[in-house]
């Protein structure tokens, strides 16, 4: 007999010559002195390394794969590998020697590979008793008959009415066109998931105006503000424009005050001052000619100070001149 790594249990039937019957068990455990230990979603597992010891999945079209093998540690692996999958899976065995495919890419173990496969039903095709809402109805050919069906946007499918003769319940199925396969159709439940769809579809509908509306009233604000600040800046640009001009006529009205007061006050005493010292001097220049004359002498003696200004001398002097 071929063995496995691990525990492999043999029985043997052993009967007596007065027919007596009694059954023996041989374990023998293979030791694998060199495993290949891998760990897969933090469990530990062996890698297999014989193809003796792989077996596919139950419902797999076993001609589509094929044995080959894979280089790990230096050893060859055998492996299933599926060319139109570009499929590649590797056995693992676990601590109580279940052995399990995984998935292998790219030199990384990946997931563990599984596949689900159901009994096939057995359904008495009828007339359906009512229509369906929603739907087009049609007729389908099924093993060269044609049936009453309904369908809608989705072509390769359509729903027939029918019994399944092991339950005797009769019901809608989901007819595969194609791969010529059915499964039930829950009617009330698929009614209900659309009338959830529908409900949420509204509050999203409901919920998508009112954000458009408020995003509609956030930017109108939006707006409003900008066109407020922008009416600010202009009355600003004004009001500053007006003040500018106002200042600068301050600055010449007090620039011109600033004249004024300098002319009067600074410049204007000093030509009076100049003017009198000129006058003073005239005086005094006219009073030394006079003083001079003896005929002057006499009469200034009898004048007072106050008397003698520049008339006096001027029509003594005009006088004297006619005289001569």
């Amino acid at each position: 007999q071929e063995v496995k790594e691990g525990l492999n249990k043999f029985e043997i039937k052993v009967t007596s010559e007065t027919g007596k019957e009694k059954v023996y068990v041989l374990n023998v455990n293979l030791v694998d002195n060199n495993p290949i230990e891998k760990s897969v979603d933090g469990k530990k597992y062996t890698v297999v390394k014989r193809a003796s010891s792989l077996t596919l999945p139950e419902g797999i079209d076993k001609e589509a794969f094929t044995i080959s093998t894979i280089k790990l540690n230096d050893l060859d692996i055998p492996v299933y590998t599926n060319e139109s999958l570009k499929l590649t899976l590797i056995g693992l065995k676990d601590e109580k020697g279940n052995i399990y495919l995984y998935k292998y890419e790219n030199e990384n173990i990946t997931d563990r590979y599984e596949t689900l496969t159901s009994k096939a039903l057995s359904i008495l095709i009828e007339n359906p008793k009512e229509e369906l809402e929603g739907y087009t109805k049609t007729t389908v050919t099924i093993n060269n008959k044609e049936y009453i069906a309904y369908q809608n946007e989705y072509k390769d499918y359509a729903l027939i009415y029918g019994t399944n003769l092991e339950t005797k319940e009769s019901n809608w199925y989901l007819y595969n066109i194609k791969e010529n396969t059915m499964q039930t159709y829950m009617k009330d439940m698929i009614d209900s998931m659309n009338k959830n769809f529908n409900n949420e579809l509204d509050q999203y509908k409901l919920v998508i105006m009112c954000l458009g509306g408020l995003s509609l009233f956030l930017l109108l604000i939006i707006v409003i503000q900008s066109l407020k600040k922008k009416k600010k800046k202009v009355v600003k640009n004004n009001l500053e424009k007006s003040l500018k001009e106002k200042i600068e006529d301050t600055k010449e009205i007090d620039t011109t005050e600033i004249i004024i007061n300098k002319v009067e006050n600074e410049e204007l005493p000093q030509i009076e001052s100049k003017k009198e010292k000129k006058k003073d001097k005239k005086h005094n220049k006219k009073e030394s000619e006079f003083l001079n004359e003896d005929d002057m002498k006499e009469i200034l003696d009898n004048k007072k100070d106050s008397d003698m200004d520049m008339e006096f001398f001027d029509d003594y002097k005009h006088k004297k001149k006619k005289k001569k």
